[in-house]
């Protein structure tokens, strides 16, 4: 079967519609109308002009690659007419062909996939608390980020992971201290800068506050992390990717000394959210500052709790996928823990406000 030269087809599609735009502006140029227009409207003519374009190359490059692999499925068929054969090299070519149509586009367009992002409109994901100050957003990256990420993950050297109880990271961009004046920063590697940078395209951290510091935990069947805060060296938001296995995550309301008791100390989640892989929540404000967040070291766990009456921050937000009652098995689970260290200056002035 022959291959496909998408390189040939990028740069035939590419000059007709050059052509087409140098056709344009010439016409355009001639004519008076557009020479009394406001500079600002001239901008946002060539703005729609431009997305006209992006649009019309698109369609074509959809068009050609359907009709290309329309025509090599048909080429694909053996002579003996092996029907297993035949369907899995046109599987191969479909397989193919649409991901070179998500790579011409994104060439064709360089904020297409940054576009595809920064769509997402955070303040949509909100979820009702208590705690307030959490975000759910499911299918965050998609199957072959999620892959792509966890063999990188794997192809470390053994000795980079640090094995702590109930799980195994990886730290990248230095290790926090207790005092952040001995604080070392180090350069994130270029597949973590990406994923901190995709985050702040997303709208989830201002350029100010991109991710710095960066963990890559991973849990097995039976593994957690006990309730704790990520304390007052992180600017109050954090990200956190979920990739492999679904778990729990706990809030728990942090207690002053005078409320903890035996029995307080016992009490339930005040609400819980589903990760499922491929998912991003975030937490800031009350629920940064004023709880502690967990997953159970357990191998299977109800969602919503035993007795269903555990709050599941975003049961809406799971469309059905899963529910209260449900019995979620753990299965090897990675996550990309994002924050942005602080300053010095900027912990000694909230040290000077409280």
């Amino acid at each position: 079967m022959p291959a496909l030269d998408f390189q040939t087809l990028l740069r035939q599609e590419r000059n007709r519609v050059r052509h087409e735009m140098d056709q344009t502006n010439n016409k355009t140029r001639s004519g008076s109308p557009r020479a009394e227009e406001s500079e600002e409207g001239d901008q946002h003519d060539d703005d729609d002009k431009e997305d006209t374009t992006c649009v019309n190359f698109a369609a074509r490059v959809d068009a050609l690659l359907d009709s290309v692999m329309a025509s090599h499925v048909q080429s694909a068929a053996p002579e003996d007419g092996d029907m297993d054969i035949m369907v899995t090299a046109a599987a191969k070519v479909v397989e193919e062909g649409e991901q070179v149509r998500h790579c011409l586009r994104a060439r064709l367009n360089p904020e297409y996939l940054t576009r595809a992002t920064t769509e997402r409109d955070l303040s949509k994901h909100a979820m009702r608390g208590p705690p307030d100050g959490v975000f759910y957003v499911p299918e965050y990256i998609s199957k072959e980020m999620e892959q792509e990420i966890m063999e990188v993950a794997h192809s470390m050297p053994v000795n980079q992971w640090v094995k702590l109880r109930g799980r195994r990271l990886q730290c990248f961009g230095g290790k926090p201290t207790e005092n952040v004046r001995s604080f070392q920063s180090e350069a994130l590697p270029p597949w973590i800068g990406q994923v901190c940078r995709t985050l702040m395209l997303a709208g989830v951290f201002d350029e100010e506050i991109i991710p710095n510091h960066v963990l890559l935990n991973e849990y097995e069947p039976g593994q957690g992390i006990m309730a704790h805060a990520d304390g007052p060296f992180y600017h109050s938001r954090v990200a956190i990717i979920s990739l492999g296995g679904p778990a729990i995550f706990r809030f728990k309301r942090r207690l002053i000394a005078e409320e903890i008791s035996a029995d307080s100390q016992e009490s339930g989640p005040a609400g819980t959210v589903v990760l499922e892989p491929r998912s991003l929540i975030v937490f800031e404000g009350e629920a940064y500052h004023d709880y502690l967040h967990e997953i159970a070291a357990v191998e299977e766990e109800v969602v919503g709790g035993t007795e269903g009456t555990t709050p599941v921050l975003n049961l809406e937000r799971l469309e059905g996928r899963i529910n209260v009652g449900d019995r979620l098995k753990r299965a090897l689970r990675l996550s990309l823990t994002c924050r942005r260290v602080k300053e010095e200056g900027e912990v000694k002035d909230q040290d000077d406000a409280n």
